[in-house]
């Protein structure tokens, strides 16, 4: 059974234990990638899954997010995912670690499939996905199903759509770091339980992620970045380019760009579509 923290508090062997669970928090932390290696026995994994868990759910008590545990890098079967994802959508609606909370209406953890060709990362949620708790709603929202439907995507059945804050910073501004930084394992966590075989990042903000040195978004563009291990691409946000229109046919490019790498590089994936290439534009 996974070990209690109230449970046989005097007892020696009890805190041995306890600090037993401690240490191996710390190395999962730290290592999880290489354990994953080594947990190939069923019966270990979901023993370590427990101990994960247990130590996961003291964390979340004492209000420390900072420090949870990512028990969902291990967790393998896609239902189980998806249940441990709608218990991180609960924590988010309740979540108060920042400013943006004050404000909400509801909060905006994010939509779509699991195991998608992309996920796509926006800034924040504006006023139709605050008023709807759904991603990408609004004008925006429309236009960016207009951009994946050109390359034979769609949030129903292979992206999923998230953005960087889960809460509607106030007349839209854009996150400040911090509120970001709040957001930050959220966010991680559901890379690790959504798994998608890529991310597109859309405009400056979320490009932030990937761009500690600050770089002009056009810098970033048709190349092939990395976040959380996974190959990780760039354009520009779609309410820039509505405000923009010269912007379309550079986000073109960078579509097709992705669409390219997903047709080559993604196992098990029958083409998408060959006649996208023909196009100039976006509509």
């Amino acid at each position: 059974m996974p070990y209690s923290e109230n449970e046989n508090k005097n007892n020696p062997s009890s805190q041995q234990g306890y600090q037993s669970l401690v240490n191996d928090t710390k190395i999962v932390l730290d290592y999880q990638d290489q354990l994953l290696h080594v947990f190939q026995s069923p019966i270990a994994e979901k023993a370590m899954i427990e101990r994960l868990t247990t130590e996961n759910l003291r964390l979340q008590t004492h209000k420390d997010a900072t420090k949870r545990v990512p028990q969902a890098h291990f967790l393998r079967d896609v239902e189980t995912r998806k249940q441990t994802l709608a218990q991180l959508n609960e924590r988010i609606k309740i979540c108060e670690q920042c400013v943006l909370s004050k404000e909400r209406t509801q909060t905006v953890p994010g939509m779509g499939v699991m195991d998608p060709y992309v996920m796509v990362i926006g800034e924040a949620p504006g006023k139709d996905e605050d008023a709807q708790g759904l991603p990408f709603v609004g004008k925006s929202g429309q236009y960016l199903d207009k951009w994946l439907a050109a390359i034979q995507l769609s949030r129903h059945s292979n992206v999923y759509i998230t953005n960087t804050v889960k809460c509607r910073p106030p007349q839209n501004r854009n996150p400040h770091t911090e509120e970001m930084q709040s957001c930050q394992a959220y966010l991680n966590e559901q890379i690790q339980l959504v798994r998608p075989q890529t991310i597109l990042l859309l405009g400056r903000i979320a490009a932030s992620l990937i761009n500690p040195n600050g770089l002009a978004l056009r810098a970033l563009r048709q190349n092939t970045h990395t976040l959380m291990d996974l190959p990780c691409f760039v354009t520009y946000h779609p309410s820039a380019v509505l405000r923009d229109p010269s912007y379309r046919a550079l986000v073109w490019e960078d579509l097709k760009y992705l669409a390219h790498y997903i047709e080559t590089n993604v196992t098990n994936q029958s083409k998408l579509d060959s006649n996208t290439t023909t196009v100039q534009v976006l509509p």
